[in-house]
This record gives structure tokens, C-alpha cells and sequence, in this order.
């Protein structure tokens, strides 16, 4: 699917070690048998790869890519309208209603409820007893007359090249302020940390600036499935900031628990925490 949609984009990832100790586990971990598939190299000195890069401990070269999020959501939200799938409006979990036969909301009846609503999940609803830790993050769209990276460049956040100048920069972790509203002095962090990468002085001009909290939790590990004392509600959530990379293959677990009652994986078993 999102090969056909043009959404998913490969592209290695250059981290640029911040000091010695950094480098000293690259270095472990290119060691590793378990790392090896995914470690390109270990660069010797600064500008192996890239001249104009900071990189002066040196990095390590990874395989990677990344996923155009916007063009995923807008491309799934058509076809969900297209088929008549997707009822535009606020959930307020206060509006659920428990039947006999499962669950009423609105015009709506099931077997139950899979609750998929990030973030809000630690404050409202059946599971916001759960050990949440959400996390708030800003990112910039940017212009700039940077050098052009073959690789997304990263080094406490990461910005990514998207060509003609522009690059997508982000991010930063806050545990307090928990809201949706891009703030000024992280935006002018992210334009600092971008141009550090780089050994000459490069204009910026920022063309775009979001702001999201991730669904994170206290042991890093999503929560999937059914409460433990009302058997129509289900959970699908705390991804973190690992979205892309959980959702395809844990959308197909949770799909299976639910179809025909086969096991969830036990890190991410609400059971877990019983």
C-alpha cells in the first residue's frame, strides 16, 4: 500500500556522534551481530561523507527511511469518505453507551470499541488508568541555502532533506504543557540545532511549524487490548513516537485478537500490567 500511494521514501540516516563516548558505543554496536544488517559504516574523520557537516567525532551510517505522513493520512482519509467509513466529529467518551448487544454511539452500533485516540486516552475515557507518559514535540518546515544531504542528518533531532532547498527539522521532548500550539522558543531551537549541522553560517526561513503530543508510556511499549472489566472496550494506542514502524504489523496483531481471539505479543498485552 505504501508503495503504491508514493508515501514510503528510503533514505539512510547519518548520526553525527556529539563526543567520544557517543563514538565508543557507535563503535559497540556496529560490533554487534544484531546491529550489523542495519550499520553502513563507521565514519574515520570529519567530512568523509559530507564536507560541510560538523561531524567532527565522526557518525555512523544507517539504513533507514521515512514515510510522508501527510500524504498517508489525506490519501486514507479519501478513501475512508469514499466508502463511507469515517464520521467527521468529536468523540467524547462520556457519549459511549453500553447495550446488550455491545455499544451505541450516535447512529452508530457494535461489538464494541477499539479507543485509537492518542494522547487524549491519558486523560478521558476507560483507559486512562494506564502508566502514560505523554510527551509533546514541535518540528519546522524550512527552507534553506544548506548544503543538500543524501541522508537525513541526526544529532539530538533530526532534519530531513526533501529537495530544492527544502528540509523538514525536528524535534524536542517536553513532559509538562501538554497541548497542540507550536511555541516560539522551540521553533528558535530547531532553527539552531539545524544550522549546527553545518560548518559555514546558512540562512533559514521556516515555511511551516506543528506541534503534536505523542501517546508515550511509562515502559516504551504500546498498549493493545481489551479492558479488564468491560470486555467491549478495546485499546489500540500508545505508540509513541515509533508510529510508523508499530502500526503496520501490531494494526494486523490487533486485528487477529479481535477477529478470532489469537494471542497478543506480551509486551504489549494490557495484561501486563494486571
Amino acid at each position: 500500500m505504501l508503495g503504491a500511494l508514493g508515501v514510503f521514501h528510503s533514505l539512510d540516516v547519518y548520526r553525527l556522534f556529539l563526543d567520544a563516548e557517543q563514538r565508543e558505543r557507535g563503535l559497540k554496536r556496529a560490533a554487534d551481530a544484531h546491529c550489523q544488517p542495519f550499520i553502513r559504516r563507521i565514519t574515520e574523520r570529519p567530512g568523509e561523507l559530507q564536507a560541510e557537516l560538523t561531524d567532527g567525532q565522526g557518525g555512523a551510517l544507517m539504513k533507514g527511511a521515512w514515510v510522508d505522513l501527510p500524504k498517508l493520512l489525506a490519501e486514507s482519509r479519501a478513501g475512508l469518505v469514499a466508502d463511507g467509513s469515517l464520521i467527521e466529529a468529536s468523540f467524547d467518551p462520556a457519549e459511549l453507551q453500553v447495550t446488550p448487544e455491545g455499544v451505541a454511539w450516535r447512529q452508530v452500533r457494535a461489538r464494541g470499541v477499539v479507543y485509537c485516540d492518542g494522547y487524549k486516552s491519558s486523560q478521558r475515557g476507560p483507559f486512562a488508568y494506564l502508566p502514560w507518559q505523554p510527551a509533546k514535540g514541535e518540528a519546522l518546515d524550512l527552507t534553506s541555502d544548506a548544503p543538500q544531504s543524501p541522508f537525513v542528518l541526526n544529532r539530538e533531532g533530526w532534519a530531513l532533506p526533501l529537495g530544492q532547498g527544502r528540509w523538514r527539522a525536528g524535534t524536542n521532548w517536553e513532559w509538562v504543557g501538554l497541548d497542540e500550539t507550536p511555541t516560539t522558543p522551540q521553533r528558535d531551537k530547531l532553527v539552531a540545532r539545524f544550522r549546527g549541522y553545518f560548518q559555514r553560517p546558512v540562512s533559514v526561513e521556516v515555511t511551516g511549524h506543528l506541534a503534536g503530543v505523542r501517546p508515550c508510556t511509562a515502559d516504551n511499549r504500546p498498549f493493545l487490548g481489551t479492558h479488564p472489566e468491560e470486555p467491549r472496550f478495546h485499546v489500540f494506542n500508545g505508540l509513541g513516537p515509533r508510529g510508523t514502524v508499530w502500526a503496520p504489523t501490531l494494526a494486523e496483531e490487533m486485528a487477529d485478537y479481535l477477529a478470532t481471539g489469537k494471542p497478543l505479543r506480551p509486551d504489549c498485552d494490557l495484561r501486563r500490567f494486571a
